[in-house]
């Protein structure tokens, strides 16, 4: 996990781009042997969807200062590149191409993935809740007083979900 109040410049630099990294190569490596006819099919689709988690991660961290949105966007479709992964694992071990131990540990690496993306979106909304909500009160406080006549001041407050009649 990464050490509060640490900045990270790069995704390269979070604990789950590393880890996310070292199993796709792990997995590129053991698909290079899969049988011919897998090439193009199996081995393909499980070398590039573990290598999607680290490409979506990048890329939402590249965005994140634009825009939260895009940031928890890309984390949501690196997760969901972590289903497709374990489901193609499940489906190399189910032909023989894996061994059980190889199947235990990617499922179980892959799943300490998916919890650190979930923690990473998680911690990134809630962040834009307390931004919004700090906004909010701020906007509402008897310290913002409008000198003029606004097309609010009929509403006594204003709420995530807009203005509200008093």
């Amino acid at each position: 996990m990464e050490r509060q109040g640490r900045y990270v410049g790069r995704a390269r630099e979070l604990e789950v781009y590393k880890r996310a990294y070292v199993v796709s190569l792990e997995i590129h490596k053991a698909t290079l042997v899969f049988p011919k006819i897998e090439q193009y099919a199996l081995a393909d689709q499980l070398r590039r969807s573990s290598k999607a988690n680290c490409a979506n991660l990048a890329e939402g961290f590249a965005k994140q200062p634009h825009s939260k949105a895009e940031f928890a966007r890309f984390i949501s479709m690196a997760m969901g590149s972590c289903s497709e992964v374990e489901t193609w694992i499940s489906y190399a071990f189910d032909l023989g191409y894996i061994l059980k131990t190889q199947l235990d540990e990617w499922l179980r690496s892959y799943n300490q993935i998916y919890g650190m993306l979930a923690n990473l979106r998680n911690a990134g909304e809630s962040q834009r809740v307390a931004q919004v909500t700090s906004f909010l009160e701020f906007f509402n406080s008897p310290v913002l007083q409008f000198p003029f006549s606004t097309p609010w001041s009929r509403f006594g407050r204003i709420s995530a979900y807009g203005p509200h009649a008093m």
